[in-house]
């Protein structure tokens, strides 16, 4: 089975150093917006793990970004996790959303238990333990003309955990050939 990174690197035509190894995943996950006709496509939280891992990924959608931060300074220190990714999402009523995303391995019961004490949206809440897997949108969405894009690192130098390098690297690369993709549809 072909990995998950190399399909959606293959299908942004990302090259990934031959001495970076990648996990054998399948979990990219593409959707269909419902009577809209329009592809969308999300990674999963192990997309970039191997061995049932997860990332960490949060999906604030109503909170005010200094809030944000707040939050998320308090689970880095609760939970020792290193740097963490702001990403505005869109926008909704002239307020941003943003994704939050922490490139390290976890159980699945990390995960869960991090994302419930967040203040992350409480729909993504639900459907990341039910589905025992979260998934953020990487892509365009019909009626939102935003790819993902980093605003801010929240950086922390964690005792016990690392950072996955391959993964932010490739993470940025996808969104980057995605807003390229973009800008060329609308010239």
């Amino acid at each position: 089975m072909e990995s998950g990174f190399r399909w959606v690197c293959s299908m942004f035509k990302i090259k990934i150093p031959r001495r970076i190894k990648i996990p054998c995943t399948p979990y990219v996950f593409a959707w269909e917006i419902l009577n809209l006709n329009k592809i969308v496509i999300g990674l999963q939280s192990t997309s970039f793990t191997s061995n049932g891992y997860h990332i960490l990924m949060l999906d604030y959608d109503d909170l005010p970004y200094r809030k944000l931060l707040l939050d998320c300074k308090k689970l880095q220190e609760k939970y020792d996790l290193p740097n963490m990714r702001i990403y505005r999402s869109s926008y909704k009523d002239g307020v941003a959303r943003h994704n939050v995303m922490c490139f390290t391995p976890l159980t699945f019961e990390e995960m869960a238990t991090i994302i419930s004490e967040s203040k992350a949206d409480i729909n993504f809440k639900k459907i990341t333990l039910s589905n025992k897997v979260a998934t953020l949108r990487i892509t365009k969405k019909h009626g939102i003309d935003s790819v993902p894009t980093l605003v801010n690192v929240l950086k922390r130098k964690s005792k016990t955990r690392k950072e996955l390098k391959y993964a932010i690297h490739i993470f940025e690369n996808i969104l980057e050939q995605e807003r390229e993709l973009c800008q060329s549809k609308q010239h």
